[in-house]
């Protein structure tokens, strides 16, 4: 499931995790939700850790591997990166990122779809997004209240409809007998 993972009421998405200083003159390492998804085009983020909020300016940044190694203006020392921002959420301008292309949801989207099958009969509510080894997995509430658990593979997933926030579906035949 590509991209950022979940949207908050201020219009801002969590791109990743700030995870360890590197060097010693203050860049630190960002941990993406989602490699594959490119860092947008922002100067300023924010930065949510043990509940303390607060914007960041963007001095410079570079893709390393996997990860983004940024530096922060007024920031220049690896103890205080290790100290202050070492395992902050970042958070980014939901319009910032890119949509994902038509029969591809970002997690964020998906979390309060309405699940339907094939037939049109609604199979529930998706209530989250697990992450899981081989393939993410959707946690569904269905209408009676109990639990569905669905694998996000080709042959379960048929569309998500953006417009009605509605996720069509082929379930695994016994799968939730």
């Amino acid at each position: 499931m590509p991209g950022p993972s979940r949207a908050n009421g201020d219009g801002l998405i969590r791109f990743g995790v700030l995870t360890r200083p590197h060097g010693v003159r203050g860049e630190v390492r960002l941990q993406p939700d989602d490699p594959e998804v490119a860092f947008p085009d922002v100067r300023d983020v924010r930065l949510s850790r043990r509940g303390e909020v607060r914007t960041l300016r963007i001095a410079s940044l570079r893709a390393a591997d996997d990860a983004y190694l940024i530096a922060f203006e007024g920031i220049s020392d690896r103890d205080v990166v290790r100290d202050t921002l070492s395992g902050s959420e970042m958070m980014v301008p939901l319009e910032s990122v890119a949509t994902a292309s038509e029969n591809e949801a970002y997690v964020y989207e998906l979390e309060g779809a309405k699940v339907v099958d094939e037939a049109g009969e609604t199979v529930g509510i998706i209530t989250s997004v697990l992450a899981g080894s081989a393939q993410d997995i959707l946690n569904i509430t269905a209408p009676d209240g109990s639990e569905r658990l669905l694998p996000m593979i080709p042959q379960t997933i048929r569309k998500f409809d953006r417009g009605t926030k509605t996720l069509t579906i082929a379930p695994i035949p016994g799968l939730w007998e």
